[in-house]
C-alpha cells in the first residue's frame, strides 16, 4: 500500500476528477459513456480526467472482471472502478463515516480476490486516523474509576462510622457484617486464590459468615441475570449509577473454578477466591481512610497492606503493583504508602490547580473529554456502519463475501468497546444480555447448608457468562488508575493528603520542598515502559488542547465577522 504524504494532484484542486472519485468510491464503477450527463462535461473532457487519472494518478483502473451488460451491436463500455491508492486517496478527502463504509463495502465486492485482511485493517486504520485523531484509542475514562469511587463511598458508610454494635471491634465499623467482610478482604489481599475452608481457618470466622461475605462481594449466573433485568427498568440517571454500583460491588471478589485432576467437572472442594482489581482497591482505599484516622505516623499494617498488594497482585495494577521496586526506591513507600491517598479521598481536590499554577487539571480534564469526544465519534462510526449494511447502496453479493466477516468484526470490537463508554451505553450492554426466557429467581439461604453446597451457587457446567465483562472491567480500570495516580504526581505544589507540602492553593516553589513532579521524573527516568505511556497520555492532552484553542480561535472569528457586518 502506497504511502502518500504529498496530495494526489500537484497544483490546483482538480474539481471534475475528485467528483468522479467520490462517484466511483460511493457507486463501485464509472461507465464511461454515463459521464457527461453525471458531471455535465463534454465527453472528451471525460475521456481526458479518466485518462489522468488511470494513467498518471493511478486512481481507477478499468473493471475487466465485472463487465457491464450491453445490447448486441452496441459499442463496447469502459467501467472503471478504484485501485488502492484510489480508495487511499478517498479516505483521506475525509469522507462522513456512512461514506467510508460503502466505499469500502464496494471495494472488498469488486477486488474480493486482490485484498487481504491486512490491507483492510489498513485501510480501516486510515480512516480512523483522519475521523477520529492520531490519539485514536477507545477507553471508557473516567466511567469505571467515577464507579469505584461510588462503591467506595457506599463502603464507606457503614466501615467510617463512630458507631459500634460489636464490642470490642474496631471503631470505625458500624455493622458486624462490615467487620466480617473487610476481614475476608484482608485474608485474599495476603492469600491469594484459596478455598472456603482456607478462607475460615485463617479469618477465625464461622462458615456461614465467610459464605455471607462471598454471596454479598461476588457474583453468580442468575444473579448476573438478574441484574440484565433490573437495568431495563432503569431510565433515570440517578437510578442508574445506584444500580451500576451495587453492580459492581459483587465483582469485588472473583469465583475461580478449577477441574480436579483426571476428573472432567468441577470439584467443588477446590473452588478458590481471589480479589478483583476493585477488590484490592477498596482494601487500599479503606486502609487510607483507617491512616487518615490514626494519625501521621504509617502505621505498621498499612504498609504491609501495600506490601501484600504489590506481592500477590501485581498483574491487576502493573504499572505500579509491577514497578513496586521501583516506586519504593523514589516515593519512599515503606514510610508513605500515603502518597496514594489522594486517589481514594482527594482526588477532585488533587486534580483542581491550573497547570501554570503547578497543578495538572488541563491534563486531566483534556484526557477526560478526548475520551468522551473519541466514544462519541465510534459512535457515529458503528450507527453508520449499521446504516451502510441495511442501505440498498451496494450489491447484496456482499453478504456472502469472506470480507463481510471482517466488516462485522469491527463492528463487535466497537460495541464490545463502547459497552463502558458510559452508563447508558453500559446499561443497554447489561439489557442485551438478558436471557430469553428469563431464569427464574431463587430465594438463597445459607443456614445449615454444607460447603458444598454452597459451593454449587459459585459454580456452573458452563462459562460464567461475565467472565469476559469482568476482564474488560479489570483492565480498563487498571488504566484509569494508573492514569490517575501517575497525572496525580504530577504537580508542584503539593496537596494535604499526601504527606509533602499542606494545600492545594498556589504557592511559591521552594528548594526546601520536595515536590512530587520531581519524584514522577526520577520514576519516568527509571522506567522506559511508564515514561512512553506517560508521553502518550500527554500526547493526547496536547492534541485535545490544540483542538480546543482552535475552535474557540474559530468562535471569536464569526463573532467578529458579525460585528463587522453589523456595522
Amino acid at each position: 500500500m502506497p504511502n502518500l504524504k504529498e496530495k494526489w494532484y500537484p497544483r490546483k484542486e482538480p474539481i471534475l476528477q475528485m467528483s468522479i472519485l467520490n462517484h466511483i468510491a460511493l457507486k463501485g464503477r464509472l461507465v464511461q459513456q454515463e459521464g457527461p450527463v453525471l458531471f455535465g462535461c463534454k465527453p472528451s473532457t471525460i475521456s481526458e480526467a479518466l485518462n489522468i487519472m488511470r494513467t498518471k494518478r493511478g486512481l481507477i483502473e478499468v473493471d475487466r472482471k465485472n463487465p457491464p451488460d450491453f445490447k448486441k451491436g452496441e459499442r463496447q463500455k469502459k467501467l472503471y472502478k478504484l485501485t488502492s491508492k484510489g480508495l487511499i486517496e478517498f479516505i483521506n478527502g475525509n469522507p462522513s463515516p456512512y461514506e467510508f463504509w460503502i466505499a469500502l463495502i464496494w471495494y472488498c465486492t469488486l477486488n474480493s480476490a486482490a485484498i487481504n485482511r491486512r490491507q483492510l485493517n489498513e485501510y480501516y486504520y486510515l480512516f480512523i486516523r483522519k475521523f477520529v485523531g492520531d490519539s485514536y484509542s477507545l477507553r471508557s475514562c473516567f466511567f469505571l474509576s467515577d464507579s469505584f469511587d461510588n462503591l467506595f463511598k457506599k463502603w464507606r458508610r457503614t466501615y467510617d462510622s463512630a458507631e459500634c454494635n460489636t464490642t470490642g471491634t474496631v471503631g470505625y465499623f458500624k455493622h458486624p457484617e462490615t467487620l466480617q467482610a473487610y476481614k475476608v478482604f484482608e485474608c485474599l489481599l495476603q492469600n491469594r486464590s484459596i478455598t472456603i475452608q482456607k478462607i475460615i481457618e485463617l479469618t477465625k470466622l464461622n462458615e456461614q459468615q465467610v459464605i455471607k461475605t462471598l454471596y454479598d462481594y461476588s457474583l453468580t449466573q442468575n444473579r448476573f441475570y438478574h441484574y440484565t433485568e433490573l437495568f431495563e427498568g432503569v431510565y433515570q440517571s440517578d437510578r442508574m449509577i445506584g444500580l451500576t454500583t451495587d453492580y459492581l460491588s459483587h465483582l469485588v471478589i472473583i469465583p475461580i473454578s478449577e477441574k480436579a485432576s483426571g476428573v472432567g467437572k468441577y470439584d467443588n472442594n477446590d473452588e478458590k477466591y481471589e480479589l478483583s482489581v476493585l477488590g484490592v482497591m477498596l482494601v487500599l482505599a479503606s486502609t487510607s481512610l483507617t491512616q487518615r484516622k490514626t494519625g501521621l505516623i504509617i502505621s505498621s499494617s498499612t504498609q504491609k497492606c501495600y506490601k501484600d498488594a504489590a506481592l500477590n497482585y501485581q498483574d491487576k495494577l502493573p504499572l505500579i503493583f509491577g514497578k513496586w521496586k521501583l516506586l519504593k526506591e523514589v516515593l519512599k513507600l515503606d514510610f508513605f504508602p500515603s502518597i496514594f491517598d489522594y486517589l481514594f479521598l482527594d482526588k477532585l481536590e488533587i486534580l483542581s490547580l491550573s497547570v501554570s499554577l503547578g497543578g495538572n487539571k488541563e491534563i486531566y480534564d483534556n484526557i477526560k473529554s478526548t475520551a468522551i469526544s473519541t466514544a462519541n465519534k465510534f459512535f457515529m462510526l458503528y450507527d453508520a456502519c449499521t446504516l451502510a449494511i441495511w442501505s440498498n447502496e451496494y450489491p447484496k453479493e456482499f453478504l456472502k463475501n469472506k470480507h463481510y466477516q471482517f466488516i462485522q468484526e469491527k463492528l463487535n470490537e466497537i460495541e464490545m468497546s463502547l459497552k463502558y463508554g458510559d452508563l447508558e451505553s453500559f446499561a443497554k450492554h447489561m439489557i442485551s444480555k438478558r436471557p430469553k426466557p428469563p431464569l427464574p429467581h431463587v430465594s438463597l439461604t445459607f443456614k445449615d447448608m454444607p460447603v458444598w453446597k454452597v459451593n454449587e451457587l459459585f459454580v456452573h457446567e458452563q462459562d460464567y457468562d461475565f467472565i469476559d465483562d469482568l476482564h474488560f472491567i479489570e483492565s480498563t480500570l487498571a488504566d484509569e488508575f494508573s492514569f490517575l495516580f501517575y497525572i496525580g504526581l504530577l504537580r508542584d505544589n503539593n496537596h494535604k493528603a499526601s504527606d509533602y507540602p499542606l494545600t492545594t492553593g498556589f504557592i511559591r516553589p521552594s528548594p526546601n520542598l520536595v515536590y512530587p513532579k520531581r519524584l514522577l521524573m526520577k520514576i519516568l527516568k527509571g522506567d522506559k515502559e511508564i515514561r512512553n505511556k506517560f508521553m502518550e497520555w500527554m500526547k493526547e492532552a496536547l492534541s485535545y488542547q490544540k483542538q480546543t484553542l482552535k475552535k474557540m480561535d474559530d468562535i471569536s472569528t464569526e463573532i467578529n465577522t458579525l460585528s463587522r457586518v453589523r456595522r
